[in-house]
């Protein structure tokens, strides 16, 4: 109970600062900054549109099955419960120790409001820091840091590397990052140190080309995967994905993952991109075969929820977080693989994203749509409804856990594939729901 009382108050902490918060970053992890733990700790950035967690996780997944040294990392948002935003050795951060930073936190951020008043601190940062003061008594050797937003003013630029995954770009957070890609882009690059090098996603080559040029101004470098790395071929058999791929000069052969959505074939390449250089950087030899051995089963045995997940059988049903236009139009190209399939797609958007983008790409995989609303931000049921083509068969349902089990039923009597897809919420309520859980208990930031 404590525990979840502490949560909630870190939850209701205001989203953001007073203006740019780097200041107050600083002075809250000083303590931690001026350490002889920070100063030979090893840090990866991951920043981008779509696909930081996928990144994230496959990228402290091999550190930690390669290195014989404590790996973290740190992610947002979390999916289920606030202790998945922190983790060492595979281990979210456990109720006893996230209880001690949290307390730690609130002694640091009483003294800095007590000299500072008008100087209100944001939750992301009240986030980041109890992470950092984690990584700390935790001795981790390696640290992969996922941003909130952007990465020039993000909080975990003060705990920058020399090493950056930038994942993807898209249209999103534009009234804090910028209207155009490139605008997106310089954001998020900003974060690489100088001397660092940034590995980029499949983005497009125009906008590689300036922000390759802003990077190196910064005196840094900027690989694109296009240019380092490739998918020899793949297929699909279930829910899992069979490929052959070259990074650099390592070629990885039949290659097996539940990470089978199309749009992780970028991530993955981006990853072990990432790890490869990591190596390399830091001066950490090995032979070839280990490498390959070590990515092989790392991808082998991740498991990401919400990522294109079958979550039930009889019937199938699927989960996706996607909730950018883009990321939509890589889950509808994955969803398309899956011939002789009719979807009941279960629909609905958060308030704050685009919702006339991203419905009318999805109802092209539908069969039959279910319009509803997540509890926590969604958009209201009838201007989902309202979205969809009259030609498409379709309901409206307010209560998601009602909308889910009448999907279920419907799909089992009609011989439906059920795909819950429009926004992260959503899917993570329908996964819980279906977990025989309360989706209305989750506590979302």
């Amino acid at each position: 109970m404590q525990n979840s009382k502490n949560i909630q108050a870190l939850l209701s902490i205001p989203k953001y600062g007073n203006g740019v918060g780097l200041h107050r970053m600083l002075a809250l992890c000083s303590e931690f900054l001026n350490s002889d733990w920070y100063k030979k700790l090893k840090v990866v950035n991951v920043v981008g549109s779509n696909g930081k967690g996928s990144v994230s996780h496959i990228v402290y997944s091999l550190l930690n099955k390669f290195l014989d040294s404590n790996t973290g990392m740190y992610i947002s948002p979390h999916l289920i419960e606030f202790n998945e935003r922190i983790s060492v050795n595979g281990q979210n951060i456990n109720d006893t120790d996230l209880n001690t930073r949290i307390r730690e936190f609130q002694r640091l951020s009483t003294e800095y409001e007590q000299k500072f008043p008008k100087d209100t601190i944001g939750a992301f940062e009240a986030f980041t820091t109890i992470a950092i003061s984690h990584f700390e008594a935790s001795k981790v050797s390696n640290l992969v840091m996922e941003a909130g937003i952007g990465g020039r003013y993000d909080s975990t630029r003060i705990v920058g590397g020399d090493l950056v995954a930038l994942t993807s770009l898209d249209l999103e957070h534009t009234k804090l990052l910028g209207n155009t890609l490139e605008d997106i882009g310089y954001d998020k690059t900003d974060i690489v140190k100088e001397g660092g090098t940034v590995i980029a996603g499949d983005i497009d080559h125009d906008v590689f080309r300036k922000l390759r040029s802003f990077v190196s101004i910064k005196g840094a470098e900027m690989i694109s995967i296009n240019d380092v790395a490739s998918v020899e071929k793949s297929t699909y058999v279930d829910d899992e994905m069979l490929f052959d791929f070259r990074v650099f000069s390592y070629e990885f052969k039949n290659v097996r993952t539940s990470l089978s959505a199309d749009y992780q074939l970028s991530n993955i390449l981006v990853a072990v991109a990432v790890f490869v250089q990591f190596l390399i950087r830091h001066k950490i030899n090995a032979d070839q075969q280990v490498i390959q051995g070590v990515v092989k089963k790392v991808l082998n045995e991740i498991s990401l929820l919400g990522r294109f997940q079958r979550i039930q059988t009889l019937p199938d049903v699927y989960v996706d977080l996607a909730h950018t236009p883009k990321a939509i139009d890589l889950l509808v190209k994955s969803v398309r693989r899956l011939k002789n399939k009719r979807f009941l797609l279960v629909c609905g958007v958060s308030k704050d994203k685009n919702a006339s983008e991203i419905v009318p790409k999805l109802e092209a995989i539908a069969d039959f749509v279910v319009c509803t609303k997540a509890h926590h931000n969604g958009s209201h049921e009838d201007d989902i409804f309202n979205m969809v083509s009259a030609n498409i068969p379709k309901v409206k349902i307010s209560d998601l856990g009602d909308a889910v089990q009448f999907a279920v039923e419907k799909a089992k009597k009609e011989n439906y594939t059920v795909l819950v897809a429009g926004g992260l919420f959503l899917s993570i309520e329908a996964f819980t729901y279906l977990k025989g859980k309360d989706p209305r208990a989750l506590q979302f930031f």
